[in-house]
């Protein structure tokens, strides 16, 4: 086990592990200024195609307060990691190797077809990836810290939707809510907190949920109340988005929830699964037929997939007439609207906006990469399922996640809180580290089956 720094536990020198926890301490405040800073509506307009629609996110270049968040959680991670980052060889794993092979790919798009919408797109990408490389090299303590600080920040943009919600409109805290007003369904309005569209509070919202869960099902306490009020809060918030990825992702998390309960001497798992559930109830019931009005457009095909095999159709068009190496990163609604296509939209679906953008090889690698994670949270146990699971039918129902900046930058601390449980805990969902955590010279190991201490490294 390495430090962040990759000092060896065994010969630490104080210095060292004085700039490690210096490192740790800043990253997980940059973490939460980074999603709050999220909430901030003001942003700066760069670039804009001639005759664009200025307010399309899907054509313009901007600047916004998490960008320089952003810039510090990389040089924090460029001083925690440096090039050693870099260095890839067979013995990297599989999911690094198509994750290298999927940047040199894009990369070549963009040099074919370059534009600023391209350039802001991989920058953006790229300080993602440093981001979760980051909260994946840090100690068990900082990464739940992290975890706590994902489920505030879900609780206080849940606390702004269901009072949008209730409110049939904004509140009118102009500094973090956008002007308009709210998605109708049936007789209920959709909150959408600081975003610009429900289904973007619905990306952070279930993120929070699994953060949540997790850090009730790790905390020292009987009854972890903290962590069981965030789920709560989060899903009730998670109902009044009508988002039906949302409710899927969810439901992947009860499944996982439930199941550890069955498996496990453990009451935590089954306490998580109890709040999600009431919570999601009195969030579908207490503010009007919304639900309803969803379920009634199931009844047919088209109304079911909210045009999603339109998107997926205008997609293969688009990758077709340029296989090779794609419309240029970042250009999927241009080249579209480009092709006579009105109201374009994002193909919500990573794989096939990959394959249209950077050719077919991106896209192949790009399932492959969404493939290799998910096969590294099964390999993770419960646990890691539980923060992979509620995110990942975002990645191929919808586009938040990785076309918006704000959907960029969290999904780096969703792949963080990902990849390193991942590595440190078994499929038990107990920790792996508690030898390491005994050479560390720590303190707080589990002492049998049943303890849920989360063991944490020092030094």
């Amino acid at each position: 086990m390495e430090g962040i720094l990759g000092s060896p536990p065994e010969a630490p020198t104080r210095a060292r592990d004085d700039v490690e926890r210096t490192v740790e301490r800043t990253a997980v405040r940059a973490v939460g200024l980074l999603l709050a800073f999220l909430w901030l509506v003001n942003a700066r307009l760069l670039w804009l195609p001639a005759g664009a629609d200025r307010l399309d996110p899907n054509l313009r270049v901007v600047v916004q307060p998490a960008d320089g968040v952003s810039l510090v959680l990389v040089g924090l991670w460029w001083l925690a990691a440096g090039p050693r980052a870099l260095r890839l060889h067979w013995r990297s794993g599989l999911l690094a190797l198509i994750t290298a092979g999927l940047a040199v790919v894009v990369l070549a798009a963009l040099a074919v077809h370059p534009s600023p919408r391209g350039v802001e797109m991989v920058l953006r990408l790229a300080a993602a990836a440093a981001t979760a490389d980051l909260i994946r090299r840090v100690s068990t303590t900082a990464w739940t810290r992290i975890l706590a600080v994902v489920v505030a920040a879900g609780s206080v943009q849940a606390l702004l939707g269901l009072a949008q919600s209730a409110r049939g409109g904004t509140v009118g805290i102009s500094a973090v809510e956008y002007s308009g007003p709210l998605y109708r369904f049936g007789s209920s309005f959709a909150g959408r907190g600081s975003f610009g569209h429900p289904y973007h509070l619905a990306s952070l919202l279930v993120v929070a949920c699994g953060a949540a869960a997790v850090g009730a099902w790790r905390s020292p306490r009987r009854w972890p109340w903290p962590w069981l009020a965030g789920l709560a809060l989060s899903a009730a918030a998670l109902a009044t988005t009508y988002s039906r990825a949302g409710a899927l992702g969810l439901l992947a998390l009860l499944g996982v929830l439930l199941v550890a309960a069955a498996r496990a001497r453990d009451r935590a798992p089954a306490l998580a699964a109890l709040a999600l559930v009431l919570g999601f109830a009195v969030g579908g019931l207490a503010f009007g037929d919304g639900w309803v009005a969803r379920s009634s457009q199931t009844t047919n095909a088209s109304a079911l997939d909210s045009g999603r095999r339109v998107r997926a159709a205008e997609a293969i068009r688009l990758t077709r007439r340029h296989r090779l190496l794609g419309v240029g990163p970042g250009r999927y609604v241009i080249a579209l609207q480009q092709t006579g296509v009105r109201d374009a939209l994002p193909a919500h679906n990573l794989p096939l906006q990959a394959a249209a953008e950077a050719g077919v090889l991106a896209g192949v690698l790009a399932a492959a990469a969404l493939g290799g994670l998910a096969l590294r949270a099964w390999r993770g146990g419960v646990q890691a399922l539980a923060l992979f699971l509620p995110l990942a039918p975002f990645t191929v129902l919808d586009a938040y996640p990785y076309v918006f900046p704000t959907g960029i930058a969290l999904s780096g601390v969703w792949l963080g809180l990902v990849l390193h449980h991942r590595s440190s805990v078994g499929r038990d969902g107990r920790s792996a580290r508690v030898e390491e955590h005994a050479v560390a010279g720590g303190s707080s190991a589990p002492t049998a089956p049943g303890d849920r201490r989360p063991a944490t490294v020092t030094g």
